[in-house]
């Protein structure tokens, strides 16, 4: 490597690197947030009829994601906003 690259930079980089791991914990608990709530809002249970017995039940996240044009984080974002009522 040529160049200059001194203790000053060595220390502007120790200082972004510190605040990407920072970052990234927050962003893990805001994930583990986000999915327990998701969780909670995914609760509704279907009416049982005939045949029902032997279907998986489905998230209303993978429901809404069934929509053309709805993918996983649209239907994240979908609920979130019902969720705030």
């Amino acid at each position: 490597m040529t160049g200059r690259f001194e203790e000053h930079h060595g220390f502007m980089c120790r200082m972004l690197l510190d605040t990407v791991d920072h970052l990234t914990v927050q962003i893990d608990k805001l994930t583990a947030r986000i999915t327990v709530r998701l969780a909670e809002l995914s609760t509704t249970e279907d009416d049982e009829g005939p045949g029902q017995t032997t279907l998986i039940p489905i998230t209303d996240t993978e429901r809404l994601d069934e929509i053309p044009g709805i993918g996983p984080n649209t239907a994240q974002v979908i609920l979130a906003e019902i969720g705030l009522d």
